[in-house]
């Protein structure tokens, strides 16, 4: 039974990773302070999934995916910069943070977690609705963007919630077996 939850874990983690690729090719352009590893290791996913893209839409018009592409890479190539750069200076941002979204400046309201979770996906495929009527692959990419925007976030999380329960649950552990054994070394505090 165990190993059949590690097979699902790394299953998990797989479809998590492709799907991160492809929700970071808008991330680059739409996020700040990215960290290193995250830039690094979704980057490489993401020039796949344009490749992919490329490789099946030789029936349609591909520069409008060409010009995206160029503009993800010059995005991608100052995330790394920045996060090299804020790494070098010794910023404390983790490796693998998706950054914070440009659009709280925009709107000041919600959370940054708010704005990743529902507002970034809906932008991203709302727009890719909108291309529909010009370059079908372009649309195509951008409501695959939003759909994985939408998944990675609520994996990631819900990976961070369970990760919260789990340290709340040790604590209560380690609360009740220092009361449990308080006293036996001859400190009664």
């Amino acid at each position: 039974m165990e190993q059949q939850d590690n097979s699902a874990q790394n299953t998990g983690r797989r479809v998590n990773r492709v799907l991160c690729g492809a929700a970071y090719m808008f991330e680059a352009i739409l996020h700040r302070n990215v960290g290193f590893r995250y830039a690094e290791s979704h980057g490489i996913i993401a020039v796949a999934w344009l490749m992919v893209f490329l490789f099946f839409g030789v029936d349609y018009d591909l520069r409008p995916v060409l010009v995206f592409g160029a503009v993800f890479m010059v995005a991608h190539a100052i995330q790394r910069f920045r996060a090299r750069a804020r790494r070098k200076h010794g910023d404390r941002v983790h490796s693998y943070y998706c950054g914070d979204t440009k659009l709280s400046r925009v709107i000041p309201l919600f959370s940054d977690r708010s704005l990743k979770r529902f507002f970034e996906p809906l932008l991203v495929g709302g727009a890719g609705i909108l291309l529909t009527c010009w370059n079908e692959p372009l649309a195509a990419l951008f409501m695959l963007g939003g759909i994985s925007i939408f998944v990675t976030n609520h994996m990631t999380d819900t990976r961070q919630e369970q990760r919260v329960y789990s340290m709340h649950d040790a604590m209560i552990e380690n609360r009740a077996t220092a009361d449990l054994y308080r006293g036996w070394f001859g400190d009664d505090h």
